[in-house]
Parts: structure tokens; C-alpha cells; sequence
């Protein structure tokens, strides 16, 4: 009976608090949705030309850079790139901020560009892009949805062991 219940313990402990927010394996991990495994499987689907429409994905990882923003005929963005682990990209895979969509969302206005910084962990829902190996990134990570992109992104910036995050929309 002991191991039983030591073996729901372990198992089930997991399962319903999610597991270390350092790691990115798994469909769920911490306290946001992350799938790198999948997201590196798209990747090298793109890469091989096996798929080529964009793909809704959730992934986390460490910030390494930060770009100032920019605008385009889109609006005001801010870039950072995300190291993934398994990923095929070495400076990491950019992402794409509307910082006027999200200066729009119900959350509120977020504060002013950078609010991530190298070094700190982030979750990313968004959509994956892959126009070639040198182009490639996520976007729609902000609340905003369209007819030719139905679903809402975010992206929560964590401290530097996975915790205590703040989400932006």
C-alpha cells in the first residue's frame, strides 16, 4: 500500500502542479503551455518542405537578445530571440511583439519597450513562421485575432528559474 501511494505522489504531484518550468518536453510544463518537442518537430518538417502553412505553437526558453522596436505598416513591434531547446536555430528563434495591439488589450497597457531581457524565462503562444532557415519566427503573440489568423497569443516573462511571471497581450 506505501508504494502505491508514494508512486501517486510522484506521479500524480506533477501532473496536476505542472513540472519544473526549466525544462520544455513536455505538452504542459510550469505555469503556461509548452511543446518545444513539437515546435522543433514543425521546424524540421519546414525545413524538409513537408509542411508550409504556419503553426499555432506554444514553447518557453531563454531569452538571449533583445532588439529595439520598430515600426512597420502593422504597427510598432518589439523583437527578442528565444533559445530553444532542440531547436536548429543558433541565435535562437525571433519573436514578434505588436506592442500597439497589446497597448489595446483588456490587460492593459504594457509598460514600455524592453519588458523582457536576456537571461529571463518566457513563454511564447503564437504563430510559427518559417519562410526559410534564415527567416523563421513567431508572431500574433498578443490577444488579437483576424479572419486569416484565429487564434490568441501571449507572452509571459518569467524570472530567470521559470517563476514568478508577468503576462503580456
Amino acid at each position: 500500500m506505501r508504494k502505491r501511494v508514494l508512486f501517486a505522489v510522484v506521479v500524480l504531484v506533477p501532473v496536476l502542479f505542472g513540472c519544473s518550468n526549466r525544462g520544455s518536453d513536455a505538452a504542459a510544463t510550469g505555469p503556461y503551455s509548452c511543446n518545444d518537442k513539437q515546435f522543433v518537430a514543425d521546424q524540421i518538417e519546414f525545413a524538409q518542405g513537408s509542411i508550409s502553412a504556419d503553426r499555432f505553437v506554444d514553447v518557453c526558453g531563454r531569452v538571449t537578445s533583445v532588439r529595439a522596436a520598430r515600426s512597420s505598416r502593422s504597427g510598432r513591434h518589439g523583437y527578442f530571440y528565444l533559445a530553444i531547446p532542440g531547436s536548429s536555430s543558433p541565435r535562437g528563434i525571433e519573436v514578434v511583439a505588436n506592442l500597439d495591439a497589446m497597448a489595446r488589450a483588456r490587460s492593459g497597457d504594457p509598460p514600455a519597450w524592453p519588458w523582457v531581457a536576456p537571461g529571463e524565462y518566457v513563454y511564447v503562444q503564437g504563430r510559427y513562421y518559417y519562410d526559410s532557415s534564415r527567416r523563421q519566427g513567431i508572431d500574433w503573440t498578443e490577444d488579437d485575432t483576424s479572419n486569416s489568423w484565429p487564434h490568441a497569443g501571449y507572452v509571459a516573462v518569467c524570472n530567470a528559474s521559470g517563476g514568478n511571471c508577468t503576462l503580456y497581450q
